[in-house]
């Protein structure tokens, strides 16, 4: 059977990481724990698991990921967030896999939850991601946000049976703090890249947004839900360009040396 290595990046989730471990419990050989140096009882409840706990500064989500898979032990990577639990299909899936043998990459078909039940459809609906790799042909690459996985082409990714439930936003007020700082992140990334014709992105990109998520990907079906869910797509897109606006201004408003 082959071992995997689970590995979780964290900072103040005492609310989610308990559940979290326990759930990778049943299939990974070993867990490791990235942890930005957290305020809340997230160290302590790490500890209380036994898992391979380590604190690092915060390096943006890329960067943090990859840290934490240079201490894995096992070649096979399960990458998950401290709010997403693998469900029992899931896990029984992934149990399969390795009585197999592990080949290829493995996607894991995520079922967000916002304040209280799960989007079914919209932007947040259930959408596949690839989270279980080979580390030795697959990294995270090095953005601060939005990350993503480099997979060298024509690698085989199958689809597992079984949700990862994700426990997105308890609240709105919880939503609303996460775009504040994803909003800024994602704008200083843009800045880095030169990005700077916003006002048309300011314009057109939050109305595109809304309707992708309430009307053609059937956001409406899910009600009032559906609609605080497309409206948020909107308005993140929007705060987003907005901060990249502030920035320029910014550089032009200071003095020259």
């Amino acid at each position: 059977m082959d071992k995997i290595s689970a590995v979780v990046i964290t900072y103040n989730a005492s609310a989610s990481i308990g559940k979290c471990i326990d759930a990778l419990k049943k299939v990974s050989d070993e867990i490791i724990v990235i942890d930005s140096f957290s305020t809340d009882d997230t160290p302590h409840i790490c500890k209380q698991k036994s898992i391979n706990l380590f604190q690092q500064s915060w390096l943006g989500f890329g960067p943090q990921k990859n840290f934490g898979i240079s201490k894995a032990s096992n070649n096979y990577i399960l990458s998950i967030d401290a709010d997403e639990i693998i469900s029992d299909e899931l896990a029984a899936s992934i149990i399969a896999e390795k009585n197999k043998g592990l080949i290829g990459l493995y996607s894991l078909l995520f079922l967000h939850h916002y304040y209280f039940d799960f989007a079914k459809h919209g932007v947040a609906g259930p959408e596949p991601k690839t989270r279980m790799f080979d580390k030795t042909k697959v990294t995270w690459n090095e953005r601060e946000v939005h990350e993503a996985l480099i997979i060298p082409e024509g690698e085989k990714i199958k689809q597992l049976k079984g949700y990862l439930f994700h426990y997105s936003y308890a609240s709105i007020s919880h939503q609303i703090n996460k775009i504040n700082n994803y909003t800024s992140l994602g704008a200083k990334q843009l800045y880095k890249k030169g990005k700077k014709h916003f006002l048309l992105k300011m314009i057109f990109s939050p109305p595109a947004n809304f309707i992708v998520s309430y009307f053609i990907r059937l956001g409406f079906l899910d009600g009032i839900h559906g609609f605080v869910l497309a409206s948020f797509a909107a308005h993140e897109s929007f705060v987003k360009y907005a901060k990249l606006w502030e920035m320029e201004m910014k550089e032009k408003m200071e003095p020259a040396n």
